[in-house]
């Protein structure tokens, strides 16, 4: 029988929240709890509390939000579309792969010239700090969910150009200015930016037409756990006031002046 000698701490959230870990995020985890595990064992305790001291350590541990979503206030329109079979509202709809293209699976422009847009409208000001742009795979009459590596070689766009709205002008997103692309997932990651509506500028494609699948645009994961959002923290036992459980949620990652409310320490040398 294993046998978890910790003590206790519990986070009630404001409302439910799905997360998903990023891949830094499950290696920082790891890496971590390993550390732990090689620590003495007259230093468990004290590596718990630090591990604590913050709920929430990793970064990107709660997924953003889509909001190009419809259900997120996403408005889309285009330059063109070539009938209904290949409508713009099938790029903001969820799905990454494009199935069932040529019946709504997926944009294809009207002309055989360039440049052509997509332009997504927010219901409001969106703070975002990534736009996700994917392209028609080359077996798409059985298209498989696309990975970062995955790459076209018949009919996908390979020139072209993620933008903002500055609110006077369009303004290329950092890494944003595309040339030569073969991949059918382009992921763009950057600082925090504020705008009210985003847009891809196809300059160039393979087959002669502007084909997508899907556009997102993310704004920043909210920590669920701080007091601010929402979060009570309770703990099994506290030392003193001056180790309050309360430090746990308020942002510090540091545990700033511990012993004076920077950090969370149990009132009992047992466990849990």
């Amino acid at each position: 029988m294993v046998t978890d000698h910790s003590p206790s701490i519990f986070l009630h959230l404001g409302t439910p929240q799905i997360s998903s870990p990023s891949r830094a995020s499950r290696a920082q985890g790891i890496s971590l709890f390993m550390s732990i595990l090689r620590a003495p064992f007259f230093t468990l305790k004290a590596a718990f509390i630090l591990f604590i001291l913050t709920v929430g350590l990793s970064q990107g541990l709660h997924a953003g939000v889509n909001v190009a979503l419809p259900s997120n206030g996403g408005v889309i329109t285009a330059s063109s579309s070539y009938n209904s079979n290949f409508p713009v509202t099938s790029l903001n709809n969820g799905d990454r792969k494009g199935a069932n293209w040529q019946a709504g699976g997926g944009w294809n422009d009207a002309t055989s010239t360039y440049p052509d847009w997509v332009q997504i409208d927010f219901n409001t000001s969106q703070t975002i700090n990534e736009i996700d742009v994917f392209t028609i795979q080359d077996n798409y009459g059985n298209p498989s969910a696309p990975n970062l590596s995955m790459q076209f070689s018949q009919w996908g766009v390979t020139d072209f150009q993620v933008q903002y709205w500055t609110g006077t002008a369009w303004e290329d997103v950092p890494g944003g200015n595309v040339t030569g692309n073969r991949n059918v997932w382009r992921k763009f990651i950057f600082a925090n930016i504020t705008t009210n509506k985003i847009r891809v500028a196809v300059n160039n494609s393979l087959g002669g037409y502007s084909r997508l699948v899907e556009i997102e645009a993310y704004a920043p994961g909210v920590n669920v756990a701080l007091a601010s959002n929402g979060g009570q923290v309770t703990a099994s036992s506290a030392w003193s006031s001056n180790f309050p459980a309360t430090s746990l949620n308020n942002g510090d990652r540091k545990g700033a002046n511990w012993q004076a409310g920077g950090g969370w320490n149990d009132a009992t040398s047992t466990y849990p």
